[in-house]
């Protein structure tokens, strides 16, 4: 009997030994995640962000916008410091597309903490989260600078004009798709591009920013150069999380709808 308690005794001891390396295995796991994420928001590079992303979460995110995010978080929170010493949880398991790793818990930072949570599938994010306290209030302000949004538009009616119809449809959000079909729009533009035969060009000519408590929206209006004439456009993103989603286009437009005065010349 006293063997057979020394036994289980040695038992015990290895199962409270492997339950603390698992724990120190967690926790440096976890560690290492954290840390790799937030070094790259405290650099504010956008490009290097969305390379950390998975494949079907890039889609989800706009450089410009994530810019903005990850300069709040700098402000705000300041350098990332580490996890919690006791506060974190972190599982790994095997999926059909292959490992998944959850890392959540309290980080700490030079100016606070925060509740974070990383989801990564096979190294690759596919979710995160960042909750603090000091994080609150209005981080996404417009105008946005530089180009993304008017070449998308331009990209999207393009796509449209060339007929790729089903190309541009994706681009939109799926509320959009719901009202449009294929050989509405086809039937729609044809005639349009045909009767302006080869389009030559596509140029911004007016962006306006509405930054309102609860619309907070981009509508970018375009000039269509073709051989034979012109015609307007529009485009109309709509600000959701760290993506603007395509909401609205009309080709051809009014000059009011693209943003320009009637009465003075083109």
């Amino acid at each position: 009997m006293g063997k057979l308690l020394k036994i289980l005794g040695v038992l015990f001891l290895i199962l409270i030994v492997g339950g603390i390396a698992l724990m120190f295995w967690a926790h440096g796991e976890g560690e290492a995640q954290q840390k790799k994420f937030f070094d790259v928001v405290a650099a504010g590079d956008a490009a290097k962000f969305i390379d950390m992303m998975d494949a079907k979460a890039v889609g989800q995110i706009d450089p410009p916008v994530v810019k903005m995010w990850m300069d709040w978080v700098n402000e705000k929170l300041g350098g990332y410091k580490g996890l919690a010493a006791t506060e974190f949880n972190t599982n790994k398991k095997m999926t059909g597309e292959g490992t998944l790793v959850i890392s959540e818990g309290r980080a700490e930072f030079e100016k606070g903490e925060a509740q974070v949570k990383l989801s990564l599938l096979n190294d690759k994010i596919v979710s995160f989260e960042v909750t603090s306290d000091a994080l609150k209030g209005n981080w996404f302000k417009l105008p946005l600078k530089g180009p993304f949004y008017r070449d998308r538009a331009k990209k999207f009616i393009k796509h449209l004009i060339d007929l790729e119809i089903e190309t541009a449809l994706d681009m939109t959000h799926k509320e959009l798709r719901k009202q449009l079909t294929i050989e509405q729009c086809k039937s729609a533009i044809a005639p349009l591009v045909e009767e302006g035969e080869s389009l030559e060009s596509i140029t911004v000519v007016n962006e306006e920013f509405i930054d309102g408590k609860e619309d907070k929206s981009l509508k970018i209006g375009m000039m269509c150069q073709f051989k034979n004439g012109k015609m307007l456009a529009y485009v109309r993103f709509d600000f959701d999380s760290v993506r603007a989603h395509l909401m609205a286009f009309r080709l051809p437009c009014s000059p009011e709808q693209a943003g320009l005065d009637p009465d003075k010349p083109e």
